[in-house]
Parts: structure tokens; sequence; C-alpha cells
């Protein structure tokens, strides 16, 4: 099917400068690029034309902030926070009921956050599961809490007795000589122990699919050459069906070349209760600029975003630098975003699944500037989104919808003046991935064939945002989701 025509006809191209627009046509592929934009046809049919019924079609969505091994992963553990729990007595009814149905098997958790039941430990483990090994991660990404019979597992308890010193991870944290089950960034101990395998793609390249996704930003830190090639092998084996662009640590400028794949920017992961070396981050960046490569800072609250906004005057920007997350951002903060022409990548669906927890815990001056909208586009911000998965809904459309309406779980508004419009929010996923927000892809003759076919015309999904409207996927040309009649 690759290099085989497909027509798409009697389809609305979606123009967010004519809502309401319905000019039909007939947008013929080959080869993975748009080669012609006819009038459609007067009887569609045969086995390579797809009749839109008059419906629209749009590009295919690009997700600017994943870390797909940890998505696919997640797709097999256990969701362990907000949204999918949201008390305490969710939390252990849930991993209680796993320890009885799977005896003596591994349990992986993800997505845990303190305020469902506080900084759990090794004992708190032990209460509720003790029969199983169990490892649950921080929602972070940069801490993992083991019961006694995982930390035994792996070797670091024998009984009472310590294991051997040079066998204790840099991250295990001791407390009067005894294990509290907590590892911080110890990552790559924990698989190597495993001897755990990179996960399989499929289930969760399906996922996205499904969401009309064609293309994503991996932006995991540690992403080296290996995480290349093994990127590169599962999109060659059809596992892998989206295009990607690799963020990751210094070494990835030494990956492969691949058409779908593409090393990206150097990524830089702060974290306010241990914020690295001013000098030493300083020099990554000057580093990632001899390079030819751009920097994307993780900044989440206001201290984080200070501290990447000064590592950034005081080595100098390049076009396309990126703040991830921004989370909170007062207009003094913006107005440095803005003299330095950084660009952001947002998570606004954070406000659905995380918002009523933000109204409890973040500081009441803060809350007015969180995941903001028009106030980026107001003072000339690229701005695009990201889902931030598993640490957040992969489904675009939530993140959509969710800045759209700017409401918590509960029902809060937070922010009304910082809602956009839908075609505003469809935006933030359909910018070139190169440049987000900068520049915006088109269904043009000419352009890469990564579109997603609605199933209805955009005047009436723009009122209903959501991935039930994904009819058919195609990415690079191949159609990689069709919606079951």
């Amino acid at each position: 099917m690759k290099n085989s025509a497909l027509i798409i006809d009697n389809v609305n191209r979606y123009s967010k400068n004519d809502i309401a627009s319905e000019s039909r046509c007939a947008v013929h592929i080959l080869g993975g690029k748009i080669v012609d934009i006819t009038p459609p046809f007067p009887e569609p049919c045969g086995i390579n034309i797809i009749d839109a019924r008059g419906a629209t079609l749009i590009p295919g969505l690009h997700d600017h902030h994943i870390h797909l091994s940890a998505y696919a992963s997640s797709l097999t553990s256990l969701a362990c926070g907000s949204p999918t729990l949201e008390t305490r007595q969710q939390l252990i009814d849930q991993i209680c009921q796993y320890g009885k149905q799977r005896p003596g098997e591994w349990l992986r958790g993800y997505g845990y956050h303190p305020y469902l039941a506080g900084d759990i430990d090794r004992d708190w483990l032990d209460q509720h599961v003790p029969d199983n090994p169990v490892r649950i991660q921080h929602r972070s990404g940069r801490l993992w809490v083991l019961n006694s019979l995982a930390l035994r597992q792996l070797g670091l308890i024998k009984q009472t007795k310590l294991a051997i010193p040079q066998a204790i991870p840099k991250g295990a944290e001791i407390i009067k000589g005894r294990y509290t089950g907590r590892l911080f960034e110890e990552d790559a101990w924990l698989s190597a122990q495993l001897s755990q395998k990179m996960p399989g793609f499929k289930p969760a390249s399906e996922k996205l699919a499904s969401f009309g996704v064609t293309g994503i930003t991996d932006c995991s830190p540690r992403n080296s050459t290996n995480e290349f090639d093994y990127f590169q092998q599962s999109q060659l084996n059809g596992e892998l069906q989206q295009s990607v662009r690799m963020m990751g640590d210094s070494n990835l400028i030494q990956a492969g070349y691949s058409p779908r794949l593409k090393t990206a920017e150097l990524k830089l992961h702060l974290l306010e209760a241990k914020l690295p070396e001013f000098d030493h981050i300083c020099q990554q960046v000057r580093v990632s600029r001899q390079q030819g490569r751009r920097v994307a800072v993780h900044c989440v609250s206001r201290t984080e975003l200070v501290f990447a906004l000064t590592v950034l005057r005081e080595c100098g920007t390049s076009k396309g630098d990126r703040l991830e997350h921004a989370g909170v951002v007062p207009p003094e903060l913006m107005q440095r975003i803005t003299e330095l022409e950084l660009s952001v990548v947002t998570q606004h669906h954070f406000l659905r699944e995380q918002g009523d927890r933000y109204l409890e815990q973040v500081e009441q001056d803060d809350q007015r500037w969180l995941y903001l909208g028009q106030s980026f586009l107001s003072a000339g911000v690229p701005l695009a989104a990201g889902s931030d998965a598993p640490f957040g809904s992969a489904d675009p459309w939530i993140s959509m919808d969710s800045a759209v309406r700017r409401q918590s779980r509960s029902g809060v508004l937070m922010g009304a003046q910082e809602r956009l419009t839908p075609e505003q929010s469809l935006d933030l996923f359909i910018s070139c991935p190169q440049l987000p927000g900068r520049r915006y892809r088109h269904i043009e003759i000419g352009e890469q064939a990564d579109l997603c076919l609605l199933d209805a015309p955009w005047h009436f999904v723009r009122n209903d945002l959501n991935s039930r409207h994904c009819r058919v996927t195609i990415s690079s040309g191949q159609i990689i989701y069709e919606k079951d009649n």
C-alpha cells in the first residue's frame, strides 16, 4: 500500500478561516505525498477511494511532548493516580486486588502522587501487598517506591543485612541503616537489575493512531543512541507507525539517519527540589549549541521557570528553543519568555485531570497563571501542546476540549479569560513538528500525506472535540487506523 494511490473523495479540507466551508474536493495521495486536489468524482467508487461523505479532512495530529516507552509500558501497568484514581482507598483496593488475582507476580504501577496516600514507602506497600514484588512510579517519573519483596528480589536486602556497598544504587534512600524503598533517578539501574527490555510499541502506536496522531516528539531526557536504534527498528518492522522527533542527551547527536525518525533538542529536566549546578547546565547548553542543537527545558513550577530563563539568558537562545509545560507563568515571566523568543509546549488537559488538586495545593497568587492559553497567544509566544503521556492522557482531543472549557473535573472554571477557540486548540496539534507554534501544516499539493479524516464537518466537530470523530488516520500515505462502521 505504501506506494499505491489513495484518494479521499467528497471531502472538505479543514480551514479555520472558513468554519462552515462546504467546498468539497478529492485529495489524491501517492508515494506518501499529496499529489493532486481535484473536484469530487461524480460517482466515487474503487478499492483505493474513500468516500468522506462531506466530512472534514484535517492535518494529522502531532503530539509535541510524549514519553513513548513509558506510555507503552503503562498500557500493561496499573494506573496509580488521577484521573483513574481519586482516593487513598481506591488505590489500596486496586493494588490489593492485583495481589489476590496474580500471587507472586511483579506489580508495576505508574502515575502516583502523594495527594492520594502521602509519601508512601516500603512499609506502606508491605502492609497492603506483602506477597507480590511491587514497584510504583511517582508521576514525576523520577522516583520509584518498592516493597520489601521487591528489594529482596533485586538483591538489595537479604533478610536483615544490607547488600555489599558497591551493589547499592546511589539513589536508594537509606534511613538509619534501613532501606525506605524509595529509589530516586534510578531507571537505568532498575531496568538492568530486572533485565528489562524496551516495551513493544504496537499497542501504543495503534492507540495513538485511533486519536488521529500521525507524529510524535519523544521528550525523554535519557534518550540516546540505543533508544534511537530501537525506535528505528520499531518503525521498520511496522510496530511504530508514527513519524518521530527524538529529544535526548548530548550523545544523541551521534545517532544514524532515518527519514521518519529525527534527532531533536537536548532535553533538560529541572526539578525544583534539586536544581542542578548553574554552571554545569550552562555548559550543557553551550555544548548543544556547538552541536547545532536547540534545547528544551522542563519547567513546571515558577521556580523552575525562573531558573530556566536565567540559564537561557546567560547562554543565549536559538530560534526554536522550547519551554516544556510552563505550568505557572505570571506576567513578569511572560515578558522574559517573549524577549528570549522562546516557544512553549503546554498541557491544558492537566487542568481537567489535576485541576482540583491545583486549587488545593498551588498558592492562590499562582492559580491565575496556570497553564495559560490566550495570554501566550496575545504575547506572541509560539504555543503548541503535547500529552506528556503516560503522565497525562494520550488523547489530544481531551487536551483540546480542556483548552476550550478550562474546567476541573468537579466543574470549577480555571481562568475563563485564557480559554481558546476550538480552532486555536486544534492549532496546538497541527503546527510543524520542528517549529511548534511557529508554522502550521496545511492540506496542499506537495505536502506529506499525514492526515486525519473526521466523520463529520468541522462546524459540528468543533462543538464536540472528541476522538470518537476520528474515522481514518493516514501516516505518510498509509492508512494506520480505520474506525469500524
